[in-house]
């Protein structure tokens, strides 16, 4: 008997015996140990009492059920401990044969409900990154390959509903060229979990063209593998970069063959550019390209040439007032030869 008594009071469960109007007849040490509650105290106490009091209607609901019948009834419900402590459990109640008692197997669920009260509150908030993302988003079945979810981005992006999206494969909506294609994603997915396109065309269903950027990535989620796909419509920025590369190419061409030197120097006063006009006059400086532009005009000119000059440059770059030298007559310090020359300096605003 005491091996049995043992089993009952160390039962990871807590056990009750209650009265069809929920009075306690009998605990083990686990039941009172859940509440922190002496089991002396709880003998003759109303097991309803110890439920919270927003929960205690729908217990009693439960209870009546109990002994209505011999089925065994499960439930959970929040009860308060020592303290008022507040702790979940869940509740399998059977009444017994003499049907003026029931027996109800109590278990603590208090950290695992916490744990999917966490889940869904996650789930809440991916679900709305997912929906309000401003990039298209896709899920798909690393076994079948298929599209499984996609957010509204996505159907706004290619002009397919939700769906005519789901089941299909990325080849089958323009976002890989083929079958082999989207065969060789996957297999680069299962080595390295994270796949990366840049500037991958993409036709609408209205048959609208723009350029997409796909970033895959596989992961476990919940124990399973999914794929998730990121696709960011690059069209604008593509225009402007490729505006922006023909902006340098035209500025380029101006310096380039202009049949007068021209060199241009940045905000940081350090020399960027120099067309070939203008190059044989610095020919001798290293470093030049990149270097302090005041380290250059003392390299050629005497010191009070030289700081009239960078005076001149710095004037024009803070200002953005153009200045025309008058006729420039002086003598190189790094060659000793007396060179002429006229000469303007311009602020521009470069792309």
């Amino acid at each position: 008997m005491e091996k049995f008594a043992d089993l009952y009071d160390f039962s990871p469960s807590g056990y009750f015996t209650l009265a069809a109007d929920g009075t306690i007849q009998l605990v083990n040490l686990t039941g009172a140990t859940l509440l922190g509650i002496e089991r002396a105290r709880l003998l003759g106490r109303s097991f309803g009492h110890l439920v919270a009091v927003d929960l205690r209607p729908a217990f009693h609901v439960f209870l009546k059920e109990v002994f209505a019948g011999s089925a065994r009834r499960s439930g959970e419900f929040d009860l308060l401990g020592q303290g008022s402590s507040r702790l979940t459990v869940s509740i399998d109640a059977q009444r017994l044969a003499s049907g003026m008692e029931c027996r109800a197997v109590v278990v603590d669920i208090t950290a695992r409900k916490y744990a999917e009260n966490k889940m869904r509150v996650s789930e809440v908030r991916y679900r709305r990154l997912f929906e309000a993302s401003k990039d298209g988003v896709l899920l798909l079945d690393p076994a079948t390959c298929k599209i499984t979810d996609a957010n509204p981005f996505m159907t706004a992006l290619l002009g397919y509903s939700h769906e005519q999206l789901v089941g299909k494969q990325l080849f089958e909506i323009g976002l890989l060229k083929d079958e082999t294609a989207s065969r060789t994603m996957f297999e680069k997915l299962k080595k390295s979990h994270q796949v990366r396109y840049e500037n991958l065309p993409l036709e609408s269903q209205s048959g609208r063209h723009q350029e997409v950027e796909v970033v895959a990535n596989l992961y476990q989620e919940n124990g399973q593998a999914v794929i998730q796909c990121n696709i960011r419509d690059i069209t604008v920025r593509k225009k402007a970069e490729d505006a922006l590369r023909g902006n340098e190419a035209l500025f380029t061409a101006l310096v380039e063959q202009t049949p007068m030197g021209v060199y241009v120097v940045d905000a940081r006063f350090r020399l960027q550019r120099i067309n070939p006009r203008a190059f044989p006059q610095f020919s001798k400086i290293h470093p030049l390209l990149g270097r302090d532009f005041a380290e250059i005009v003392h390299v050629l000119w005497p010191k009070r040439v030289a700081e009239l000059v960078v005076a001149r440059f710095r004037h024009t770059l803070k200002t953005g007032k153009s200045y025309q030298s008058p006729k420039f007559s002086h003598r190189r310090r790094d060659i000793g030869v007396n060179e002429v020359y006229e000469w303007q300096i311009q602020r521009v605003t470069l792309p």
